[in-house]
């Protein structure tokens, strides 16, 4: 008799792609069976005729590739059947964290069903995934529900076809599932929930209500929660160390009561209720409220996304800060034992697994209305994770470490980047740690041997080291790569570009012999010609520059004011202490402690201090995003952008600050001159990028941290510059244009 052999390969796994395969079987009257095959699914048939039905797969799953063969076997089915999974393979393909169905919202809400207020509830259209899975394949021993044994009711719809949990690995219930506990250290007291009245989670929510914060463990972790009121915020700052300015996310129930805080077009709409229910920044209706939430103009904001967080909002009709619950720069707390100096925790009893964040997301519109918006990473992890990205030709197998902050490592393998979730800082020894156990676990996942490894050109990161330490032990080499050379390939990557223009632009990167930011490359295949950046400044003080943007405006402005006229400026203007000008003064003439750099991201810092808007960067790019704040409505000024020729076309910027002073001594507004320096670099650097494109007809593409700032990227957008829409710009994406170059210096791209 004749057979169809079937393997299907992408995001099939924890989808209930299987039991959606039996279903359509069944429909047919196709003999045969449907297996889990490590990472792929295959299938035997009796006819064709299942492949139709692929053309509308579960609503989760993603298809890469259908493989068909037709074999003769002598064997005869009774029917159609799911069979037990085979452990081969050596794919990352499976799904990311989801929302909530609607199917699943509507059982929570209803009476009657026996799921009713159950915070568990999920379905295998919906819930966790990556953040429970140990290891492919996706079968419940391998999740971190394996230790919960279902009960008769979950059992029969687990092994019922006509279920919408059948074979769902997360299928729980009151009975058998998950337990909510809340704790109250003040007291001494733990309750552990009874399913008919919820006391665990009303009591939690009750200390939410008195303005007191409550760590609840969510999907990924442990989130930090309180009323996004003044008290409670305040409050919570002072318990979260390094937040003393840094905005918080807030969830609201729904679209109606993001309205009240918030204006968002029909595309963030979309995007706030996608499966991903990422963190969307939005502008707020007005800017200056909710300060104590957000200084800038914005507010990060999402959609609830688990069935708890439905009941939360149940007791609590007002929006809710939800903050990752870690110290700056450390990884996500996803352990009780962890949360130190918090009082009040509603936890559970399901493990995390994969630690994972939430994402952060930014739309962008251009001007030119012609033009599309660009949906823009800031932190790609949770609803993204781990998703591969398709990337030209057949690679070799490459690791690519990326750089030492907003971390993320890549492992490309058969056409196919795979991006950890967000890992973070790895400068201290936790954020090592989990970088470590997040690589260890994809290699094992995927059998991974790397055959280059791919890291950045800095010594001074943990990973630069960790690079040599896998070059051993795989006997692979080593490629170290400039900073900005693998931000702009990191979207050569998405748009499988290999001769392009690239601009760089962000706070720091090292470059030669001097701090790089604001750099201009023509780049074919592996290797890159730097044609242009922005004119040197001196850092006072090498990275305390970074962190008081005063310092940076001084080496600015003596480049082209006399020591008398930076004093009368100063009594216009008391930006330094007596002090200060004689100290800054004093290193400069002597060259003592002063880096040079050509960052943008230093130049916004100084543009920021010059129109009093920051003072201190007490999160990283603070001064940059109130200078973005600052800028609205229609540009009022423009200056004509001065471009130096020599061996580079430098972007002088000396000329904007003398601009911007005399515009302030004329009466000029933040507003107006902020919004002026950011077209002022847009237009620089594009125009030295458009010289060096012109000449072979290059396209060019954009990207480092300023690429997330929505006046130089919409500028960039209205003329067709390429920006990463797959990675963050930032350097969460390091990761994939080092491993873009890596595998363009082993092999080319077709």
């Amino acid at each position: 008799m004749e057979f169809y052999r079937i393997v299907i390969s992408g995001v099939i796994q924890g989808v209930g792609f299987r039991p959606f395969v039996y279903r359509e079987a069944v429909k047919r009257g196709i003999t045969g069976f449907v297996m889990n095959k490590g990472s792929r699914v295959e299938i035997v048939a009796s006819r064709s005729s299942i492949l139709e039905a692929f053309k509308n797969p579960p609503p989760l799953a993603y298809i890469s590739s259908v493989r068909v063969s037709r074999f003769s076997s002598d064997d005869a089915y009774d029917g159609f059947s799911i069979i037990e999974s085979s452990g081969e393979g050596n794919s990352y393909d499976f799904p990311p964290d989801s929302y909530l169905c609607e199917d699943c919202i509507a059982e929570l809400r209803h009476g009657s069903d026996r799921r009713h207020g159950y915070y568990f509830i999920t379905c295998t259209n919906c819930g966790p995934r990556f953040s429970m899975i140990n290891s492919l394949p996706y079968d419940r021993l391998n999740t971190a529900m394996s230790k919960f044994e279902m009960c008769e009711e979950c059992r029969y719809e687990y092994e019922n076809p006509g279920s919408r949990r059948y074979h769902a690995q997360t299928i729980a219930c009151r009975n058998c599932g998950p337990r909510l506990v809340f704790v109250d250290k003040i007291n001494g007291l733990s309750i552990i929930n009874d399913p008919e009245r919820n006391d665990a989670l009303a009591a939690a929510c009750k200390k939410i209500a008195e303005r007191q914060i409550v760590a609840v463990k969510g999907v990924g972790g442990f989130h930090l929660c309180c009323l996004a009121d003044k008290e409670p915020v305040s409050m919570l700052r002072g318990l979260k160390m390094g937040r003393l300015h840094k905005p918080f996310a807030v969830m609201v129930r729904d679209l109606d009561m993001l309205s009240g805080i918030a204006d968002y077009s029909e595309e963030e709409a979309a995007l706030l209720k996608s499966p991903a229910r990422p963190i969307l920044v939005v502008k707020k209706k007005e800017p200056r409220a909710m300060k104590w939430i957000s200084e800038l103009d914005s507010l990060g904001v999402m959609l609830p996304y688990t069935a708890l967080h439905y009941l939360m909002f149940d007791y609590l009709d007002k929006p809710l800060i939800m903050t990752s619950a870690n110290l700056a720069e450390h990884p996500l707390i996803i352990e009780d034992a962890e949360l130190i100096g918090i009082d009040y925790v509603l936890t559970h009893e399901r493990g995390v697994v994969n630690r994972c964040d939430d994402s952060v997301i930014k739309v962008i519109t251009p001007r030119d209305e012609a033009r599309e918006q660009a949906v823009v990473f800031l932190r790609r992890s949770r609803g993204f994770v781990p998703l591969p990205i398709r990337i030209a030709g057949n690679s070799p197998s490459i690791l690519a470490l990326g750089g030492g902050l907003k971390n993320a490592f890549a492992v490309i393998k058969d056409g196919q980047a795979y991006l950890s979730q967000h890992l973070g800082s790895t400068a201290y020894i936790q954020g090592g740690e989990f970088f470590d156990s997040a690589l260890r676990r994809m290699i094992k996942a995927v059998c991974f041997k790397p055959e280059l490894i791919a890291c950045d050109a800095n010594p001074a990161y943990y990973t630069s080291s960790l690079a040599d330490r896998l070059a051993s032990e795989f006997h692979a080499p080593v490629m170290r790569i400039q900073h900005h050379h693998a931000h702009v390939a990191g979207v050569a990557a998405e748009y499988s570009l290999t001769d392009y223009v690239g601009i760089a632009a962000d706070g720091a990167g090292l470059g030669e012999q001097a701090v790089w930011g604001g750099e201009v490359f023509d780049v074919s295949g592996c290797c890159f010609k730097r044609v242009g950046h922005l004119e040197q400044m001196p850092m006072i003080g090498g990275d305390a520059a970074a962190l008081k943007p005063r310092r940076m405006l001084y080496g600015i402005l003596s480049g082209f004011l006399s020591n008398k006229e930076l004093a009368g400026l100063n009594r216009q203007l008391p930006l330094y202490t007596e002090a200060e000008l004689r100290v800054f003064d004093k290193q400069l003439s002597q060259g003592f402690n002063i880096a040079l750099t050509t960052s943008a991201g230093r130049l916004l810092d100084a543009a920021a201090a010059l129109l009093g808007l920051c003072n201190r960067n007490t999160y990283e790019g603070r001064a940059a995003m109130l200078l973005e704040s600052a800028a609205s409505g229609k540009p009022v000024y423009r200056l004509e952008p001065v471009i130096e020729k020599g061996e580079f076309l430098v972007l002088k910027t000396t000329p904007l600050f003398a601009f911007m002073l005399d515009k302030l001594r004329a009466g000029a507004s933040r507003q107006e001159l902020a919004r002026l320096v950011h077209d002022y670099i847009a237009e620089g650097l594009y125009s030295i990028a458009e010289k060096a494109a012109m000449r072979q007809h290059k396209q060019i593409v954009f990207s480092g941290g300023v690429a997330a700032n929505r006046y130089v990227t919409g500028f960039m957008l209205d003329r067709g510059v390429l920006v990463n829409q797959q990675v963050p710009c930032g350097d969460g994406g390091l990761c994939l244009g080092q491993g873009y170059i890596g595998l363009t210096a082993v092999e080319g791209v077709d």
